[in-house]
């Protein structure tokens, strides 16, 4: 006769939090970037309007193509911010388009959700814990529904939009 410890019993899987939560919040942000992608990509954005600070933006870009910009974005409080960064990381994405403001709207786009999407990454490793992942996919999502959409195509850190 067997032990019961040679006995097989077959066992139902457990239910895994961690897994669930890393399934919802892989759905949940590829539904968003899906969603604000295709709202960006059916016709023109009547959100952003290149004037003011915009129009500054687009003339720096055109430095930028000439690797003649030194300084960071304008700000509205009298000083530039120290850096040209910005302006480099969305250089492709202006040569590309015809339509150059469209092509900023995209770079800017596309480089907030991989931001987004290293900073969950970051998140869920440091923690260990894929619940923290959910927890800052949720906090995103919430923010940039009490901001509103427009945070994420935004070429101007929110301080600086009009």
């Amino acid at each position: 006769m067997e032990t019961p410890e040679k006995m097989s019993v077959h066992q139902e899987p457990r239910f895994n939090i961690s897994t669930y939560a890393t399934y919802v919040t892989i759905f949940i942000f590829a539904a968003t970037a899906v969603a604000i992608l295709t709202s960006l990509l059916s016709g023109p954005n009547q959100l952003l309007y290149w004037k003011s600070d915009y129009a500054i933006f687009l003339i720096d870009m055109y430095h930028t193509l000439q690797f003649d910009q030194e300084i960071g974005i304008s700000s509205r409080f009298g000083w530039a911010h120290p850096g040209p960064f910005n302006y480099y990381m969305l250089a492709p994405w202006y040569s590309l388009f015809v339509e150059k403001e469209g092509g900023l709207i995209v770079g800017t786009f596309l480089y907030n959700i991989g931001f987004i999407a290293a900073s969950t990454w970051t998140v869920a490793k440091i923690s260990e814990r894929n619940t923290a992942a959910l927890f800052l996919t949720t906090l995103i999502i919430y923010s940039s529904i009490a901001l509103g959409t427009k945070v994420f195509l935004d070429v101007l850190l929110p301080v600086n939009a009009n």
